[in-house]
């Protein structure tokens, strides 16, 4: 069947999992660049596979768009869930299952960085440092701990402390992403990053980052 003829189902899942919001922290060209970056610090098969369907991904990654409430963290293990179960099916490329990467991504994004950027600039740092694979044994419980660990950071906007909510936020997504691959039945041994690996990112001149403060507004 048809992505274009899959969109209506998806769209019914979608709207059950997602509480509409207003534009996330990290605008649309910053969240773009931490899907890819979490992409890259994947294992060998789950980023070949990333890769792979990477637009259909970023469709999920920005659906958020479209809404007028935040986000709930808590619907983070459902969607999570969701995925686990459509890979042990062997649905891995329908357009549900590679959207609801993206639909995790920014619930994620959200629940470390939540509020409105008002920048139109790519905020995301030159190098990103993988900080190791941590399976995420119990999703709900480390659903709470984010939104505890990070509320006290929620409407600031310090230009560096955005940066580290960036990198965080990339290894984040990426440890999601492996405990679902591997709670599938998939492999996350071969071709794995090793601790303290970088993305290094490289800028035309016109493109460095500012050293002040970015406009934030909190939800």
């Amino acid at each position: 069947m048809s992505p274009r003829a899959l969109a209506p189902a998806f769209l019914a899942l979608a709207l059950t999992l997602l509480a509409p919001s207003p534009a996330p922290a990290f605008n649309v060209e910053t969240r773009t660049a931490l899907l890819l970056d979490a992409i890259e610090f994947c294992p060998q098969d789950l980023r070949a596979y990333l890769r792979d369907n990477k637009d259909t991904i970023k469709s999920g990654l920005h659906f958020s768009d479209m809404s007028e409430t935040p986000l709930d963290p808590m619907k983070i293990p459902e969607i999570q869930q969701h995925i686990v179960d459509r890979i042990k099916a062997g649905r891995l490329t329908e357009y549900e299952t590679l959207n609801l990467y993206g639909v995790l991504a920014c619930h994620l994004a959200e629940t470390v960085y939540p509020g409105h950027q008002n920048s139109s600039q790519n905020t995301a740092p030159d190098i990103v440092r993988y900080d190791g694979f941590h399976e995420i044994t119990d999703p709900r419980a480390k659903v709470n701990a984010l939104i505890h660990a990070y509320k006290i950071y929620h409407g600031k906007n310090d230009f560096e402390m955005v940066q580290s909510m960036y990198c965080e936020t990339v290894n984040l997504i990426a440890d999601f992403w492996m405990t679902a691959w591997k709670a599938g039945g998939k492999d996350i041994e071969k071709g794995s990053l090793m601790f303290g690996e970088e993305i290094a990112r490289k800028r035309a001149p016109k493109e460095k980052l500012p050293k002040k403060a970015l406009p934030v507004t909190a939800q």
